[in-house]
Order: C-alpha cells, then sequence, then structure tokens
C-alpha cells in the first residue's frame, strides 16, 4: 500500500566557468625613417623631371607635325568638291548599301543624327 520514498535523483551542478584571461597589451613601436623617406622622395622626383621631359619631346613632335601637315595642306592644289568626294570614299553609293554593315551604320547614325521621333 504504501511505497517506499524514492531517492531524489543527485543533481551535480557545474561551476560556473571563468573566462580565459583578456590578452595583455604590448606597445608596439614604430620608428619612422626619414632617410628613407627622403630617398623615396629624391627617386620620385627624378621620374617626374624624366616624365616632364618625355612630355615636352612628344609636345615638340606634334607641334612640328602639325606644321608640316598645314604646310603640306596649303601646298596642295585645290580641288572641287565633288573631285575630292570622289578621292576620298571610292566606293559608290549602290555599293554601300549593298554592305549590311554600312547599313546598319547608316541608320545608327539616321537615328543618333536625325531628327527626334517626337518632331517627326
Amino acid at each position: 500500500m504504501f511505497e517506499e520514498p524514492r531517492e531524489r535523483p543527485m543533481v551535480f551542478r557545474e561551476e560556473p566557468q571563468v573566462p580565459p584571461p583578456l590578452p595583455t597589451v604590448r606597445e608596439v613601436v614604430v620608428t619612422y625613417d626619414d632617410g628613407a623617406a627622403l630617398e623615396r622622395q629624391r627617386r620620385m622626383e627624378e621620374q617626374l623631371a624624366e616624365l616632364e621631359k618625355q612630355r615636352r619631346e612628344a609636345r615638340r613632335a606634334a607641334q612640328a607635325f602639325a606644321e608640316s601637315g598645314a604646310t603640306r595642306a596649303a601646298t596642295s592644289d585645290t580641288q572641287s568638291g565633288a573631285a575630292r568626294t570622289a578621292a576620298v570614299g571610292e566606293r559608290s553609293l549602290v555599293q554601300d548599301l549593298r554592305d549590311p554593315r554600312a547599313v546598319r551604320r547608316a541608320m545608327v547614325l539616321r537615328e543618333v543624327l536625325g531628327q527626334p521621333v517626337a518632331l517627326r
């Protein structure tokens, strides 16, 4: 009739875990080497001077080329507009329209340079 009292199960409680200690902060000393910085600046100044020299030479060459082209254009004999157009493009209009790439290009140019759609 009466039951014997049961034993209570043992509950093991874990002790609270302690977090690991924080790492210690080490002071890092950075030394700045002025000599290395000055050397790097000197090399950069030399590179800049070389680039400036190359730029001046390129400008002189471009100017000389432009002047020689201007004298060539001034000394060339004058042609009529039709003769100049024929000399520039040897292909006729019919040949251009047979080339699919030329037709595509013409259509794109018409869209870009033509009258806006809203004004058509």
